[in-house]
C-alpha cells in the first residue's frame, strides 16, 4: 500500500510477515479499506489496520463485535419505530451508523437482508468519527494499492494520531462503549 503522510511524501508500507519491533510509520493510527466489503475477511465490513491489529481484542475486534450487535437495531427500524431522541443525543455516532444502515436493509421472506456496500459507507463514516475524537488525533489522509492489476486495486482512509498507541486504546473503548449500548437494546 501507499500511504500519503500528513506531510506529502508517499510511504510504502504492508504488513509484515513476521512483527518485530516498530512495525508502523510513525503517527500511524489504522488504514481501511474503502473499496471493497470485508476485504480481509473481517468481521466488520470496513476492514482495518490498526496499530495494535496484531493484538487480541483490539479495535478491529471491537467493530466486529459492533457489526454482530446491530441487527436487533436495524430490525426495530424496519419494523417501523424511530431511534428515541435520548437515544440520538446519549450515542448520536451510533445513531447515524443505524440509521445509515436501516436504509438499504430490508426483510425478505422475514430474514434480515443488509446492503454490504451501505454497510462499509456508513461503517467509513463511523470510524472516521470515532478516531477523530481521539484528544491526539492529527489528520486523515488517503493511501492506495501500488502493486495489483488495473481494476483490482483498493483506495484506503489513513489516520494519523500523534499518539497513536494512546489513541487506539480510546477509541477502542468508545466502540466498547456503543457495542453495550447497543446490547442494552434501549433505541
Amino acid at each position: 500500500m501507499i500511504m500519503i503522510h500528513p506531510h506529502g511524501e508517499k510511504i510504502e508500507w504492508s504488513p509484515p510477515e513476521e512483527i518485530t519491533g516498530e512495525i508502523f510509520p510513525t503517527n500511524y493510527l489504522t488504514s481501511i479499506d474503502c473499496t471493497s466489503p470485508y476485504a480481509y475477511g473481517d468481521e466488520c465490513p470496513a476492514s482495518v489496520i490498526s496499530v495494535d491489529s496484531f493484538d487480541n481484542n483490539g479495535f478491529s475486534d471491537e467493530l466486529g463485535e459492533l457489526h454482530q450487535n446491530l441487527d436487533s437495531a436495524i430490525e426495530y427500524i424496519l419494523n417501523g419505530h424511530q431511534l428515541s431522541p435520548e437515544f440520538k443525543v446519549k450515542s448520536p455516532r451510533l445513531a447515524y451508523l443505524i440509521e445509515a444502515i436501516s436504509e438499504e436493509a430490508q426483510f425478505e421472506e422475514e430474514e434480515l437482508l443488509r446492503d454490504e456496500y451501505a454497510d462499509l459507507e456508513a461503517f467509513l463514516d463511523y470510524i472516521s468519527n470515532v478516531v477523530k475524537q481521539s484528544p491526539t488525533y492529527w489528520v486523515s489522509t488517503e493511501g492506495y494499492d501500488h502493486d495489483t492489476m488495473p481494476g483490482m486495486s483498493s483506495s484506503y482512509h489513513v489516520h494519523w494520531d500523534n499518539e497513536p498507541k494512546t489513541a487506539i486504546t480510546f477509541i477502542t473503548q468508545l466502540v466498547a462503549e456503543d457495542v453495550k449500548q447497543l446490547q442494552s437494546k434501549r433505541y
